[in-house]
């Protein structure tokens, strides 16, 4: 079986994401086009407490949809970001008391592990892809980034030049562990892969 790894960057926040999907996905099936939409958060994301544009809404709650590629009802293949529930303490990069809290926390919550860096989750990022790797049902991962978040300032997560090496260093670091495992491929020869009509 061949693995696939795509990278992702997004430009738009989830409003816009979910937008310019809705209106892509309407214009590509007026058209009969096969294509495949990248699916920013709907595998163990619960968005409804995240009060949005609409007043006293909160956002969608993807908490039981697939964590695997599918077809959805009008026959656009969604492919999610690689998210899955931690299960397991894992070791945190930075060796501080709230830290090691923070990974207990979060294997005891079972908190959704993301393919998307924060500066501070490398070892986390690196437990998620053993992890789909060894899944028997599932062949790809998605990594998530804003662009805007490769430049100091860009985002809250990224401030600093200093915050913008390690988020390279990390970039480095985790490309090559993925390399080992997975092939890359754009949306395109992923859908020919796993959707064959």
């Amino acid at each position: 079986m061949v693995k696939i790894a795509r990278i992702s960057f997004v430009e738009f926040n989830n409003y816009g994401c979910i937008l310019q999907n809705y209106a892509l996905e309407k214009v590509l099936t007026k058209f009969g086009e096969v294509h495949t939409l990248f699916d920013n958060d709907k595998a163990h994301i619960d968005w409804s407490s995240a009060l949005g544009w609409t007043k006293n809404f909160g956002g969608s709650n993807y908490a039981d949809y697939s964590e695997r590629a599918y077809l959805d009802k009008s026959g656009v293949r969604e492919i999610p970001v690689s998210i899955r529930k931690a299960d397991k303490y894992i070791i945190p990069e930075q060796k501080k008391i709230r830290s090691f809290a923070a990974a207990l926390r979060q294997m005891v919550v079972k908190q959704p592990l993301w393919l998307r860096p924060n500066g501070k989750n490398l070892n986390e990022m690196k437990y998620l892809i053993r992890k789909i790797s060894e899944e028997t049902n599932s062949n790809y991962l998605m990594f998530m980034l804003h662009s805007s978040e490769l430049m100091p300032g860009g985002s809250p997560t990224f401030k600093t030049k200093a915050s913008i090496e390690k988020l390279y260093c990390d970039l480095n670091g985790l490309f090559d562990y993925v390399s080992k495992m997975y092939q890359g491929a754009t949306l395109r020869e992923y859908g020919k892969i796993n959707f064959q009509q």
